[in-house]
């Protein structure tokens, strides 16, 4: 056997063994479909390396949550176990478009006690109103001014999560 066909043999065995290696690492790429089970359809940078692939689930590391990733974004994608039939999409880049969905809900509610510290400010205005006799609510209208000047009604939106 020559040593260039000894070479390319060398080469060929090498290469195959190395191409498992590939499926161990990540690689950019772009969403190009976002299905309606969750999924999404890729064009990795690189296909040479890896190729285009379709219904790839997202990895998103919380229980009850999913995303909406636009077309277009980037994401990572890697494979389970170095698995090439196994692909998983996940840290995709920028927030524009995206939409977060926690427990498939994507509205947070307003919080009782926020709610009731509404209220309460409210009710104080009132309850601190006296009745002027002939002034046509200049005295409510004052009052309730100075309310609305402090950036009343404040948000009654839940700032944060929690699971039921």
């Amino acid at each position: 056997m020559s040593q260039d066909r000894l070479e390319q043999a060398f080469r060929g065995a090498v290469a195959g063994a190395m191409r498992p290696i590939d499926y161990a690492f990540w690689y950019p790429a772009r969403v190009v479909a976002m299905n309606a089970d969750g999924t999404v359809d890729l064009a990795p940078d690189d296909a040479d390396l890896v190729p285009t692939m379709q219904h790839v689930p997202l990895r998103l590391g919380v229980p009850g949550l999913s995303v909406i990733v636009p077309v277009g974004a980037r994401v990572l994608v890697g494979f389970e176990g170095g698995d090439p039939g196994r692909p998983v999409a996940t840290v995709w880049e920028g927030t524009t478009g995206v939409q977060l969905v926690i427990n498939g809900g994507t509205d947070f509610v307003a919080l009782a006690s926020k709610v009731d510290a509404q209220i309460t400010a409210l009710k104080d205005v009132f309850s601190s109103w006296t009745p002027v006799a002939s002034d046509g609510g200049a005295a409510l209208k004052v009052l309730l001014t100075s309310l609305l000047g402090s950036g009343w009604p404040h948000s009654t939106a839940s700032s944060s999560v929690k699971s039921t």
